[in-house]
């Protein structure tokens, strides 16, 4: 699966998790989980990634996995290219992975 692939699995699959109601907090069923941290170890073999990972804003390496997501979610969706869309997911997804295994520890 490449990545791309893995990304829309990963949306799509929390779309159908969500079915579509608002929620305070967002949860990551296991399977998500494990999609979100292979793809987040992709995504931190990427040029993009290697090249902004020290520039990240503190409260994103320290943010909740859910709220990460939600921001990944309204930046992908405010982005003004594809290209600015999918540097989105890439440079979030590592952040939310480390995030969700901090939050099961």
């Amino acid at each position: 699966m490449t990545l791309d692939e893995m990304i829309m699995s990963i949306i799509e699959g929390m779309e159908k998790h969500l079915d579509g109601y608002y929620v305070d907090e967002v949860t990551f069923p296991d399977e998500i989980k494990e999609l979100i941290h292979e793809a987040a170890d992709k995504c931190r073999q990427t040029g993009l990634y290697l090249n902004t990972k020290n520039d990240v804003p503190e409260e994103f390496k320290t943010g909740k996995a859910s709220d990460l997501y939600i921001e990944m979610l309204v930046k992908t969706a405010n982005a003004p290219t594809f290209l600015h869309a999918a540097g989105t997911t890439r440079l979030m997804l590592p952040l939310i992975s480390d995030a969700i295994k901090r939050e099961e520890l």
